[in-house]
């Protein structure tokens, strides 16, 4: 994989911006190479956006690389963990597919295998996901990782709070954004127990922002070691 060119302050270069300048680029009245480099707000140097330009499209065809390699393998217990930990910690079905090379519907899998409801933007506190049967459980201990559909996050069991006619509530630690105490019933936690047993999965008392930073960098410094 070529090394990618940095953006500098102000530059567009967003992948959506590249291929768009691609496009124009590459009609039966081409735009100038001008007026490319000032739609990614870059300074005129054909030389650069040449650069820019070979660079997405080298991009491109390793991750079409990748994709083909690994369509056949199944999804090892790491990448499982790098998955799961990466949605509970923010990420975006599209991003855990550029930066695994896997398909929507291979994430999805990892996802539904642990337990782990999809997020959706439509969902609230008044409007929560519904927890799969399969997932729920009525028994917790301290320290149990779960997912608290109210909150859209992941959080850790403090304590039985009071045993309801309709079954057990507990106090939990929320993680990320939403990070707080709360009290929830069970049927309204998933069961993410799977995912520190069987991946050693654990989610830090950070900012999904701050979480998502230090992934990336964990990412790029995988991928460094990689391409050496």
């Amino acid at each position: 994989m070529t090394r990618k060119i940095r953006a500098k302050d102000g530059e567009k270069l967003t992948k959506d911006n590249i291929k768009l300048v691609i496009e124009l680029l590459g009609q039966d009245k081409p735009i100038t190479k001008k007026f490319a480099c000032e739609t990614l707000n870059i300074t005129y140097n054909t030389t650069r956006l040449n650069r820019i330009i070979e660079d997405y499209i080298a991009e491109l065809e390793y991750i079409k690389t990748m994709r083909a390699k690994l369509r056949s393998q199944p999804i090892s217990n790491a990448e499982a963990k790098e998955i799961v930990e990466g949605y509970l910690s923010g990420d975006a079905l599209s991003y855990l597919c550029e930066t695994t090379f896997r398909s929507v519907d291979k994430i999805k899998s990892v996802l539904t295998k642990y337990n782990i409801p999809f997020r959706s933007e439509e969902q609230d506190y008044f409007n929560s996901a519904m927890v799969a049967d399969k997932a729920l459980s009525q028994t917790y201990e301290e320290g149990d990782l779960v997912y608290a559909a109210r909150y859209n996050s992941p959080a850790y069991i403090r304590a039985l709070f009071s045993k309801a006619d309709d079954g057990p509530v507990y106090s939990l630690t929320i993680i990320g954004d939403h990070r707080r105490n709360a009290y929830q019933p069970w049927y309204e936690l998933a069961d993410l127990r799977p995912l520190q047993k069987e991946l050693g999965v654990e989610i830090s008392d950070f900012s999904a922002i701050e979480i998502n930073t230090m992934l990336a960098e964990a990412r790029k410094r995988a991928n460094a070691r990689k391409s050496k």
